[in-house]
């Protein structure tokens, strides 16, 4: 409540447009945290609560302006495929695993300056199913997260999912476990490939019609 108030007391002195578009993504994310807040004890659980039809490259996009507002000179690259149905999913679990996914993306960037590079992509997938109880669903809509950092050690790349596995020095090792945890709340699965100089995290999600 603290930071959304100054957010607002602000807007009174900001008079740019995009000034003023900064301070809405503020109070917006402040709205997001405190529901999921609200919610910490189901959070990725199956099935989850507020399910609906939602827009992924919106979610994309308002994730990307978040980490560039944090880091202005990041690179990003999007290419999205504007033919893909909407996921089914609630929007503030989903919009947290892709911020944590775009993170660990800049952060691996990061000691490449401006060589680094994050591109965000979107595409049709066939033939991918997952199985949650006794329902099979189709997992035709992949989000990609691919950066040009130097990789993941292979000697951690089997425990990335896991809780406090980390490969930073002062990390807690929740992102990627909670991003496993929201992946298999929404049916869907999250895989990863790495090699130094391209490392890619895909998303892949139902479109809510069972197989």
């Amino acid at each position: 409540a603290g930071i959304k108030g100054a957010a607002q007391l602000l807007r009174d002195d900001v008079q740019s447009e995009e000034g003023q578009s900064l301070i809405d993504l503020i109070g917006s994310e402040i709205d997001r945290i405190r529901r999921l807040a609200d919610r910490m004890e189901t959070l990725g659980d199956q099935d989850p609560e507020n399910a609906e039809r939602v827009n992924i490259h919106e979610i994309l996009r308002r994730a990307r302006r978040v980490i560039q507002s944090a880091n202005p000179r990041l690179i990003f690259t999007e290419r999205y495929d504007p033919s893909l149905p909407h996921a089914k999913g609630d929007a503030d679990t989903l919009m947290q695993a892709l911020l944590n996914l775009i993170k660990n993306a800049a952060e691996a960037v990061a000691p490449l300056g401006d060589k680094g590079e994050i591109t965000l992509e979107t595409r049709f997938r066939s033939g991918v199913t997952s199985r949650s109880e006794s329902t099979a669903h189709h997992l035709p809509i992949e989000i990609r997260i691919i950066d040009n950092g130097p990789g993941i050690a292979d000697h951690i790349s089997d425990q990335l999912f896991q809780p406090f596995v980390s490969t930073k020095a002062d990390g807690q090792g929740l992102g990627l476990s909670l991003v496993s945890k929201v992946a298999a709340a929404h049916g869907g699965i999250v895989e990863v490939k790495s090699r130094p100089g391209k490392t890619k995290f895909s998303l892949l999600l139902s479109d809510g019609d069972p197989t």
